[in-house]
Order: C-alpha cells, then structure tokens, then sequence
C-alpha cells in the first residue's frame, strides 16, 4: 500500500503555485485544495471588502484548508494543498499532524526574481482575469516586499523539498517535483 502524502505548495503570488498544484492533481489523480477556492466563495458573499475584512476572510480560508487536510490525513487519503502559508502558524498545524498520523510531506516552494514577480503581479491584476475579490493593486504598498523578496520561508519541519523558480515562464523546470512524486506515489509502500 502506497504511504499518504501531503504535499505543499507554497510562495508569494504570482509565482504560480495554483498552476503547478493543478498540473500536479491532474498527473497524480489527487484532490486539491487552495487558499482561494475558499476565500473567493466568502467574496461572493460579503461586499465590500477593506484590508481586515480580508485578512479575516484568509485566515477563515487557512482553518478550512486545515479541517479538510486534517481529514483527509485521519482517512490515509494523499492530497495537494496551496497557498501562501505562514510559516510559523502551518509549521505548528503539520507537527501535529505528523504526531497524529502517519504520512509524508513534501514541500514545494515556489519563487521568482523579485522585480519580475512584482512586474507579473501587477501585469496579472490588470488582466481583469482576477475574481473580483482579489483586490491585489488597491494593497500594493503592503504586499511589494514580499513580492520583490520573490520567495517565502520553509516550514520547519522533517520533509521533503523543492524549490522551483518561475522566473522565466518559458524554461520552468518542474521534473524535481514530478520525479519525487513519481517515488512517493507510484512505487513507494509502507
């Protein structure tokens, strides 16, 4: 039997971490969850929204992502979660995950070059392709350092990791994910 695999995929926006998560779930047959699924179904409920309203909505977001994990997790089942964690906060959550069941965990930390993030950032909030609950430009000012820093933190906790670099959108290199998750998935056993 095929042990139960957590896998992260994590970054500062705009470093296409939803993209890669759902390349993932499609190869691998694995349910995904994100940060906006659950947010931009709050922004279709509640206008309008200022910068606490938001936090507030993210942080409802990230205790519905991990009720589901959590489940899953009891239940043996593999998945895939998004978003841009925080590492203190999800490091505290997974240790006491990993102390309750039994599982592999898998880190992929998505980055960029700072000025091309923040260049593709502001490009992909003018597109108007956005929900509408994404409301990026209007936080610019607070939201430019983590966007030009171009990467976040690891957790801090025993795991697998894997950085990919979307800096240039036509040479992304993702074979480090798909050839881990190939041993993990495909032929690892308990």
């Amino acid at each position: 039997m095929k042990q139960t695999t957590l896998i992260v995929v994590f970054g500062p926006p705009a470093t296409g971490k939803t993209h890669l998560a759902q390349l993932l779930a499609q190869k691998y047959q694995l349910p995904l969850f994100t940060k906006d699924q659950f947010k931009e179904l709050m922004y279709e409920q509640i206008t309008p929204i200022d910068l606490s309203l938001s936090n507030k909505m993210g942080k409802i977001s990230f205790d519905c992502l991990n009720i589901i994990t959590n489940e899953l997790l009891s239940k043996k089942v593999s998945l895939i979660v998004e978003g841009n964690f925080s590492p203190p906060i999800y490091t505290q959550f997974l240790a006491k995950m990993k102390a309750q069941y039994s599982f592999q965990l898998l880190q992929i930390r998505m980055q960029c070059d700072g000025n091309v993030l923040l260049e593709r950032f502001i490009e992909r909030e003018k597109s108007g392709k956005r929900h509408k609950g994404h409301q990026g430009l209007k936080y610019l000012a607070s939201l430019r350092p983590r966007l030009l820093a171009g990467k976040s933190a690891f957790l801090k906790i025993s795991s697998s990791v894997i950085t990919i670099n979307t800096s240039n959108l036509a040479q992304i290199d993702y074979t480090p994910a798909y050839t881990l998750l190939d041993a993990y998935l495909l032929t690892n056993s308990e």
